[in-house]
C-alpha cells in the first residue's frame, strides 16, 4: 500500500478518535465542529463519522487492487525477458525475480479485497440511523433500537480486531520481502550480462519501496484498528446505558476518596526488626486509629507509573470478545460512590451479551494485582449474589494504597470462558 493510500485511511480514523470522548480544554473548538466543542459525539455523529470511515476502506480497497495489477504487469515485462535467455543461472536469477513480483501482486490484491469486505461490514450501522431516539426512555421501541446499536457495534469491534491482525500480517509481509531482496541481491552480483542485471536491479528497488510500504501500512493499520475500537466502545456505552440505566449509577472512571496518605501500609501485622525499615515504624501513639493494626510506614506511588493512555473506562468488552462488562462500587443513594482506601466495600458488577441481553447465572472469579509493586488485593473479593438477571454482587473488595491497580473477572457462562480487564487509577 503507498503511504499516501494508507494515510487516507488513517487521517479518517484520526478525525474520529479527535472527536471521542475529548474535552474541549485539552483542544481548540472549529467553527464547524458539530459537538460544539463539547468533545461528545452523538450516536448519529459517531454512526455517519463509522460510515465515512467505511467509504475509506473501500476506496483504499480499490487502490491496493490496482497496486496489485501494476506489480503484476512489471512482472509480465520480465517474462518477455526471461524467454529470451538461454543460459540457466541468469534465467534462474529473472525467475526469482518475476516470482517474487507476482506474489506481491497477488498480496496487495487479497490485501485490498479483505479491505473491501471489512468496509462493508461496517456499513451495517447505516440502519442505527434511523434509531428512534425521540422514544421515551425505557420503551420497548427504546430498548430495541439500543440493542440495535449494541449489536452494531459488536460488528465494528470486530472489524477493528482484523484491521490490527491484519497490521501484523503486513509488517511479517515486509519481513519476509526483506530475506526475497537479500537473494537477489547475492544472484544479481552473480550476472554477467549487464541488461539481465539492470532488470534485476530494478526488480529489487521495486521490492524495496514494496517492504517499505508493507511495513509502514502495518503500523497504520494498527493504530487505525484501535482508533475504530474505541469509536465503536462508545457506540456500546451508549446502547447499553439505554438498557441497564437502572442499575447505572456511575458511569466515570473508578476514583479513590479525597484522603491524606500520610501513613498508607501494606496490611502486614507482623512488625519488623529490620534496621533499614526502624525509621518507618510509628509507635502506636503516632498511629492514626483508622491504620491502626499496620506495621510499616510506606509512602503511597513510590516508583510505580501508570502507562500513558492507559484505558480506564468502567465499561470493558470481554478478551473473546463475548460480554460487554460495567463495573462500579455499590452506593446506597443514587449518587457514583469513589472507592474507599483500606476498607472493605462493595461493587456491582454488570454483565451483558453483546447485544445488551443479561448474563444470568454465570460462575465469575475475580483477580487484582498491582503491576507496579507486584502484589495483589489483601482480600480474596467473591461474588455472593445475583441481584438481578446480570447484576452480580462482589463482596470483600478493598485497596490498601493508591496507584494502578489491575481487576480481572473470569466469568464463564454457557460453556463458554472469558474474561474482563479493567485498569484503575486511584
Amino acid at each position: 500500500m503507498k503511504l499516501t493510500l494508507c494515510r487516507a485511511l488513517l487521517c479518517a480514523l484520526l478525525a474520529l478518535a479527535a472527536g471521542c470522548g475529548k474535552s474541549s480544554e485539552s483542544r481548540e473548538t472549529p467553527a464547524d465542529d458539530p459537538t460544539g466543542g463539547s468533545g461528545e459525539l452523538s450516536l448519529e455523529q459517531l454512526v455517519a463519522q463509522i460510515l465515512a470511515h467505511a467509504g475509506q476502506l473501500e476506496t483504499a480497497a480499490e487502490r491496493f487492487v490496482a497496486r496489485g495489477e501494476a506489480l503484476r504487469d512489471k512482472a509480465g515485462e520480465l517474462r518477455a525477458l526471461e524467454r529470451e535467455l538461454a543460459d540457466e543461472a541468469t534465467r534462474a536469477s529473472v525467475t526469482g525475480a518475476i516470482d517474487a513480483l507476482a506474489e506481491e501482486g497477488e498480496a496487495w490484491a487479497r490485501a485490498g479485497e479483505e479491505l473491501a469486505a471489512t468496509g462493508d461490514k461496517l456499513t451495517a450501522v447505516s440502519k442505527l440511523s434511523a434509531m428512534p431516539t425521540e422514544a421515551a426512555p425505557g420503551s420497548a421501541e427504546r430498548r430495541a433500537a439500543a440493542s440495535e446499536a449494541m449489536q452494531a457495534a459488536a460488528v465494528v469491534i470486530a472489524q477493528a480486531d482484523q484491521l490490527e491482525l491484519g497490521s501484523t500480517q503486513f509488517i511479517a509481509r515486509g519481513n519476509k520481502i526483506r530475506k526475497q531482496i537479500g537473494k537477489l541481491r547475492v544472484a544479481e552480483r552473480r550476472l554477467d550480462d549487464e541488461a539481465t542485471r539492470a532488470s534485476v536491479k530494478k526488480a529489487i528497488d521495486v521490492l524495496v519501496a514494496e517492504m517499505d510500504a508493507w511495513e509502514v501500512s502495518g503500523k497504520e493499520l494498527r493504530d487505525s484498528g484501535r482508533q475504530l475500537g474505541e469509536a465503536a466502545h462508545l457506540l456500546l456505552i451508549n446502547g447499553f446505558g439505554d438498557l441497564w440505566a437502572k442499575w447505572l449509577t456511575n458511569t466515570a472512571p473508578l476514583v479513590m476518596e479525597a484522603v491524606e496518605f500520610e501513613v498508607v501500609a501494606h496490611n502486614t501485622q507482623i512488625r519488623t526488626v529490620q534496621p533499614s525499615k526502624l525509621g518507618a515504624m510509628p509507635t502506636a501513639q503516632e498511629m492514626p486509629e483508622r491504620y491502626q493494626g499496620m506495621s510499616i510506614r510506606v509512602p503511597t506511588l513510590s516508583g510505580q507509573n501508570a502507562p500513558d493512555e492507559l484505558n480506564v473506562s468502567s465499561f470493558q468488552v470481554s478478551r473473546e470478545r463475548g460480554f460487554f462488562v460495567h463495573v462500579e462500587v455499590e452506593s446506597s443513594t443514587d449518587q457514583p460512590e469513589p472507592v474507599p482506601l483500606n476498607r472493605i466495600h462493595q461493587w456491582r458488577l454488570l454483565v451483558s451479551d453483546m447485544s445488551g441481553a443479561p448474563v444470568e447465572k454465570a460462575e465469575i472469579d475475580i483477580v487484582g494485582h498491582m503491576p507496579g509493586h507486584v502484589h495483589g488485593l489483601p482480600t480474596q473479593p467473591q461474588v455472593t449474589e445475583e441481584v438481578a438477571p446480570g447484576v452480580y454482587r462482589v463482596d470483600g473488595m478493598k485497596f490498601q494504597m493508591n496507584g494502578w491497580w489491575v481487576m480481572q473477572f473470569n466469568i464463564k457462562h454457557g460453556g463458554k470462558e472469558d474474561s474482563a480487564r479493567f485498569n484503575l487509577v486511584l
